[in-house]
């Protein structure tokens, strides 16, 4: 996702961004943040996918 603000996005606990990052590493995931100054910020969610993980889903 890229937004049109002004940038200097950071993970701050308590906040939004903080609970996507603790949501993703429950998954085992990865939330990347690149938000210089100025902007625009671009977030990005990365989740790995296994066939060996029980309960997972496999799409053929």
């Amino acid at each position: 996702m890229i937004d049109n603000g002004i940038g200097g996005a950071v993970l701050t606990e308590s906040h939004g961004l903080c609970g996507l990052d603790e949501r993703l590493r429950g998954l085992r995931g990865l939330l990347s943040i690149d938000s210089p100054a100025g902007g625009p910020t671009n977030v990005g969610a990365h989740i790995p996918l296994a066939e060996t993980l029980p309960g997972s889903i496999v799409v053929s």
